[in-house]
């Protein structure tokens, strides 16, 4: 794995921990609403913030589609896919990725 044509392993331990974030497949979701869940990251983003961060993942249509940002969330993001699982926790971590996701 490459970063601007530099392997990785290249790159000092710093310079990843601010560049690079890990989405596991079996990111935690929080029973609550999608603002919520991505609130958890940045509690004082703008909704236009949240809306982008939907976007940037492709989940900003299923959103819409279901009740916008306040789409109910099962324990565990249950009544979502595993792809839209982990949609949510990669648009929680491309907008702030110092935040620990498990």
């Amino acid at each position: 794995v490459t970063m601007g044509g530099v392997p990785v392993q290249q790159l000092q331990q710093a310079a990843r921990q601010r560049t690079l974030t890990v989405v596991p497949h079996d990111s935690t979701i929080f029973k609550g609403t999608v603002e919520n869940n991505l609130r958890m990251a940045k509690p004082q983003a703008a909704e236009s913030e949240l809306w982008a961060a939907l976007e940037e993942v492709n989940l900003a249509a299923f959103c819409r589609s279901q009740q916008g940002l306040d789409t109910p969330l099962h324990e565990g993001g249950s009544n979502l896919s595993g792809g839209q699982r982990q949609r949510l926790a990669m648009a929680r971590a491309a907008r702030y990725p110092h935040l620990p996701l498990r």
